[in-house]
């Protein structure tokens, strides 16, 4: 199975999402609706009070990911943007296929 690798970071700035990289029009998309999960869901997910306050955020997907579009796509880029606004790491080894399944493999990583 191959592996798209989402880069996420989070900046002082006016709120928003910038999107970066290989991505199609529905994973631009979905790189908001991810956020837009992630916010809608902030008590639930235990993301601190304010994280999204003053804060842009960038989403990037290197040059030679594979470009996917779908399910696995967007579940990846949510996780990566929950675990940068909670501050947990995603465990190492984790893989998304769009059926609800994880497998083994690092996918997703985020930076302060």
């Amino acid at each position: 199975m191959t592996c798209s690798r989402i880069e996420v970071t989070g900046m002082d700035g006016e709120p928003g999402l910038h999107v970066t990289g290989q991505l199609g029009d529905v994973m631009s998309e979905s790189a908001q609706i991810a956020l837009s999960f992630v916010h809608a869901n902030a008590a639930e997910l235990d993301v601190p009070e304010g994280a999204f306050d003053h804060r842009r955020f960038h989403l990037h997907v290197p040059s030679g990911a594979v470009p996917k579009d779908g399910p696995s796509a967007g579940i990846t880029m949510t996780t990566a943007l929950a675990s940068l606004v909670t501050g947990r790491p995603v465990k190492a080894g984790r893989r998304y296929d769009g059926r609800g399944h994880v497998a083994r493999s690092a996918c997703c990583r985020s930076a302060g």
